[in-house]
């Protein structure tokens, strides 16, 4: 049998992606606040549009938190981790090659979007896991 069949390494698994996810969604989120002016002389970007850089990540992610908990509820919530997870991925691709502010803006919305879908299942895994020790130490690992 190899390692990565084995009950523990999917234990593992499981606590690495969702920490990873949960570690993302707020830094990605405030890195790019610190990170603002030097990406508004890049391109040339207005103050307006350098406000839009950060407020499309928020807004998306605010406005799409609970429905995407609701489709997790229904739909399966690996489904929702695993889409968010791909969704970020592509957003934070498409925002790093971006050109223009707009191009930026509508990928930080796109992370923005799939960081909700990360936010609204990222800790459901740990908690169906069997009441315990094993519970209780993935859970203060996590937070």
């Amino acid at each position: 049998m190899n390692q990565a069949s084995t009950p523990g390494s999917n234990k593992r698994s499981v606590l690495l992606v969702t920490c990873a996810s949960s570690f993302l969604f707020p830094f990605m989120g405030s890195s790019v606040n610190v990170a603002l002016p030097s990406i508004g002389a890049d391109p040339g970007m207005t103050a307006v549009e350098l406000t839009w850089v950060a407020t499309a990540f928020l807004l998306t992610s605010t406005l799409l938190l609970m429905p995407f908990g609701r489709v997790g509820d229904t739909k399966g919530r690996k489904r929702v981790l695993m889409a968010g997870i791909a969704t970020y991925a592509v957003g934070s691709t498409l925002a790093g090659l971006a050109t223009t502010g707009m191009a930026l803006i509508v990928a930080r919305a796109l992370q923005g979007s799939g960081g909700a879908m990360l936010a609204s299942t990222g800790k459901r895994p740990l908690s169906v896991q069997k009441s315990g020790p094993s519970k209780s130490a993935v859970t203060r690992i996590h937070s």
